[in-house]
């Protein structure tokens, strides 16, 4: 059973301030309405509001923008600091690969 059909013995409540729209077709006749009840979200947020009206336009408030101006005798930062002195290694088991091993020392593998 569809479940729609389910609640077809409870009567629709009527539409509340509903304004119809007359949409014409193609010869000038009225099309039916596509949805018989207003929207009603299936998740309503925790305030229970829906989408209300828009609020009027605000523009952005215009922001100056401030020059800094460079100290010549100050010291440059560093770009880059280390946060550690110990270097990386790769896996043993991709170094000690004898494929690996012909590709980046191929004099020692000459036959």
């Amino acid at each position: 059973m569809h479940p729609k059909e389910q609640y077809k013995h409870i009567p629709a409540p009527p539409l509340k301030n509903v304004k119809s729209v007359a949409v014409l077709g193609a010869d000038g006749k009225e099309l039916p309405p596509l949805h018989d009840a207003n929207f009603k979200p299936s998740g309503p947020g925790k305030k229970r509001v829906t989408i209300g009206k828009f609020p009027s336009f605000m523009a952005d408030p215009p922001s100056r923008l401030k020059r800094v101006k460079k100290d010549e005798n100050a010291e440059d930062i560093p770009a880059f600091k280390p946060t550690t002195k110990e270097w990386t290694r790769p896996t043993p088991s991709v170094v000690t690969n004898f494929r690996n091993m012909k590709a980046s020392f191929p004099m020692h593998f000459r036959k």
